[in-house]
């Protein structure tokens, strides 16, 4: 089906033409029909929306949903979208474990291609997942910038606390995958800090598991916010 070109306005017989009616006539004129075939190689389109588009017709992908707008680009050897900045830089590794790992989980790396859940997270771990992957998948990981963490209430009696923006990311005597949120003004604690929540509490976050927004600073930093 060839292209069609809908002009910007109508000029009629009696129409009065100005500088403006040309003006509008150009720049207000839209293409349809055009597909990727009729583009020169190595040009792409760039799909805008929320919906997940067809990768071989839009390999670029600006998800503009409100909550989290990403750049995204179509990883044709892995099967799936990462995000490409600038906001949030992802890498594709495999799901090691034999389970179905949901999107926040901190994970560490086990294998040159894979990850697992970080159960006792050291400054090694790989990043935070960015989609519910299966066993044997591959899935996005954040390694940095703003992106998700999985919230769940510490499992001990320590200072139990929802998160709030501005509290630090450390791993502290959590579930395997869950991240716990510890105040740094009233007790910064020890160990390796991952990141901070961007997010106030949301409704019903303590004690079950939470995806909350984070600047994740990357799996070498070692110094308290």
């Amino acid at each position: 089906m060839p292209a069609t070109l809908t002009r910007g306005t109508t000029v009629t017989i009696d129409t009065e033409v100005t500088s403006q009616t040309l003006h509008n006539l150009i720049e207000s004129a839209l293409v349809a029909g055009i597909t990727a075939s009729d583009l020169i190689a190595g040009s792409h389109f760039l799909s805008v929306g929320t919906a997940t588009p067809n990768p071989s017709a839009y390999p670029f992908w600006y998800n503009n949903d409100p909550e989290d707008p990403v750049m995204r680009y179509w990883a044709e050897p892995w099967k799936l979208w990462l995000a490409c900045g600038p906001d949030r830089w992802e890498y594709p590794l495999m799901n090691a474990a034999a389970t179905m790992l949901p999107m926040g989980c901190m994970v560490t790396r086990s294998g040159s291609s894979a990850f697992s859940v970080a159960q006792n997270a050291t400054l090694t771990f790989a990043g935070f997942l960015q989609a519910t992957t299966a066993s044997g998948a591959y899935g996005p990981v954040c390694c940095q910038g703003i992106g998700w963490v999985l919230h769940i209430s510490s499992p001990s009696t320590l200072a139990t606390q929802t998160p709030t923006g501005g509290t630090a990311l450390k791993n502290f005597g959590s579930p395997a995958g869950g991240v716990y949120g510890l105040s740094v003004g009233s007790d910064a604690g020890s160990g390796p800090y991952f990141g901070m929540f961007l997010e106030s509490n949301r409704s019903g976050a303590s004690g079950s598991g939470s995806r909350f927004r984070a600047w994740i600073w990357g799996p070498t930093n070692t110094v308290a916010p």
